[in-house]
């Protein structure tokens, strides 16, 4: 698999992964890996419509991501992978997948969340599951959009 970057987006495609991200990496495939949108005919179109066309786009369960990693589908392209949270890069990790590092970019303030980055609110459930992930040796940084400095999500988590 040539996975150029996976990204925890809680908005998974809009503006910042078609205008910014997009244009800074070489990608021909966009996967985003959620159980309830891989059920979802009308959101699975909406999400290709706002991609350009020479870019595909897949949306696949973690189910399905775990068939498809065993039969090697993903060799054939280079590949941004979208999921919504810190828990969804474990169960990838549990799937077979091997990450060396995750780009955070937006986990959006909702009830029982704390802010502690611009765009980056998170539970407790989050923050072990950031630690986890670290355990792992995954590298995980803060940029909104390719240009930004980065930063570790660690120094703001511990």
């Amino acid at each position: 698999m040539n996975l150029v970057l996976i990204r925890i987006d809680d908005r998974l495609i809009h503006g910042q992964i078609v205008e910014g991200w997009l244009k800074h990496i070489d990608v021909n495939c966009i996967m985003i890996v959620n159980d309830k949108i891989s059920r979802d005919p009308m959101q699975k179109v909406l999400f290709k419509m706002v991609v350009p066309s020479y870019i595909k786009v897949e949306v696949f369960s973690f189910e399905e991501v775990a068939e498809k990693v065993k039969n090697k589908y993903f060799d054939k392209y280079n590949f941004l992978i979208l999921v919504t949270s810190p828990h969804d890069v474990l169960r990838l990790i549990k799937v077979g997948l091997e990450l060396d590092s995750v780009n955070v970019g937006g986990m959006h303030y909702s009830s029982g969340k704390k802010y502690i980055l611009p765009s980056i609110s998170i539970d407790e459930e989050d923050k072990n599951a950031f630690l986890k992930l670290e355990h792992l040796g995954v590298n995980l940084e803060v940029r909104l959009l390719p240009l930004d400095d980065r930063k570790n999500i660690m120094d703001y988590i511990k």
